[in-house]
């Protein structure tokens, strides 16, 4: 389904919790494309509600450090997503 994945907010059922306690902190932001992941597999529907939401004003920094985080939070999302597409449960 079309949609940014990236960015929240999230609603999650609450019995995916068990299998968040299973991850490792240092996946950090992967956690969520984790939970995507292993949410599809059980089936479930993901629903993405559109809304108009601006970013924060304190994360509309385009700077070095913020690209680094960016890429950070980029490599720990693609590792949660191969994870969550590969655990078994």
């Amino acid at each position: 389904m079309d949609g940014d994945y990236s960015y929240g907010p999230f609603l999650l059922r609450p019995d995916l919790v068990t299998h968040i306690q299973r991850i490792s902190p240092d996946l950090g932001w992967g956690w969520r494309p984790f939970l995507f992941a292993i949410n599809l597999r059980l089936g479930r529907p993901i629903v993405h509600v559109v809304d108009d939401r601006r970013w924060p004003e304190d994360q509309r920094q385009e700077n070095e450090p913020e690209r680094l985080h960016r890429l950070r939070q980029l490599g720990q999302n693609v590792n949660g997503l191969l994870l969550g597409m590969t655990s078994p449960w």
